[in-house]
């Protein structure tokens, strides 16, 4: 009877201990499925993060550069114009013109010779495709093309 008991105690140690050092094996066996599942979604949103920012430092930077470069093209356009208005108005026969047709001149007369000098410089730069000359109140007086003469170009923005 003994060794029947013994046997039995035994049986049930073993069964006992088998069982407890499964549960222990489980819940560890959870316990890092688990923190091994917060790690990786912590890992993930922070690289989205940091990839997120990466990204719009990118594009802010291109776009910045896009910015510089097209304003230092408009600034050499608006130079060139400025060249190329100079070399129209300081033509001493078309400011002399102009003067006399302020101090009460024929008007005629200004707006055959202006419009010849203006359709010479038209002709010599091929970027323009207009040329007119207005007033500081914005009312043209002398231009290339008929129709603008009188025109008031005071609320356009190049004006």
């Amino acid at each position: 009877m003994s060794t029947s008991f013994r046997q039995h105690a035994e049986m049930a140690g073993s069964s006992a201990t088998r069982g407890w050092s499964h549960s222990i094996v489980w819940k560890l066996s959870l316990l890092v499925a688990v923190s091994v599942a917060i790690a990786v979604a912590v890992t993930g949103w922070l690289c989205g993060l940091f990839a997120e920012r990466i990204i719009k430092d990118s594009i802010n930077g291109r776009l910045q550069l896009a910015v510089a470069d097209r304003g230092a093209m408009v600034q050499a356009y608006v130079a060139q114009q400025h060249e190329r208005v100079g070399l129209v108005a300081s033509r001493t026969q078309f400011r002399r013109l102009i003067d006399e047709y302020y101090d009460g001149g024929d008007e005629p007369r200004m707006h055959v010779g202006t419009r010849r000098i203006l359709n010479d410089a038209r002709q010599v730069t091929t970027d323009f495709v207009a040329i007119r000359f207005a007033t500081r109140e914005g009312r043209v007086i002398t231009s290339t093309s008929d129709h603008l003469i009188g025109a008031d170009v005071s609320t356009h923005p190049d004006f």
